[in-house]
């Protein structure tokens, strides 16, 4: 197994237009992924950590999380503990592995929640 990579600046501008362009559209519409956070928390689409279904995204979802960076990272929710992001397991580059390499590891990012790709429920 790599050694996640330690978090990047520009590592958030990649994670918001990668799950943008995995759900199948060419850029995320949103500055940055927190934007985008905060969008979907005021139009009730998403799922904070708090609520009864914060911890138990569904294959697909969008994950969310908060660190020294003020625009975020997200992340696409693959099943079975895996997510599919950029940077966390490769500087400049996509990976897939489990969502504890995000808080656990180098980056110690702070889960947010879910919404759905979008915030379409």
């Amino acid at each position: 197994a790599e050694t996640p990579a330690t978090p990047d600046p520009d590592s958030t501008l990649r994670s918001k237009a990668f799950v943008a362009v995995l759900d199948g559209r060419p850029y995320s519409g949103y500055s940055t992924a927190l934007d985008a956070w905060q969008t979907f928390e005021a139009n009730g689409s998403a799922h904070p950590v708090t609520s009864a279904d914060g911890v138990a995204p569904p294959v697909g979802a969008w994950l969310y999380y908060r660190g020294s960076n003020p625009a975020g990272h997200v992340v696409t929710y693959l099943g079975n503990g895996q997510i599919a992001s950029t940077d966390v397991f490769g500087q400049g580059r996509v990976g897939i592995g489990p969502a504890s390499a995000i808080t656990n590891g180098p980056w110690r990012l702070q889960y947010l929640g879910w919404a759905p790709p979008w915030g379409v429920q």
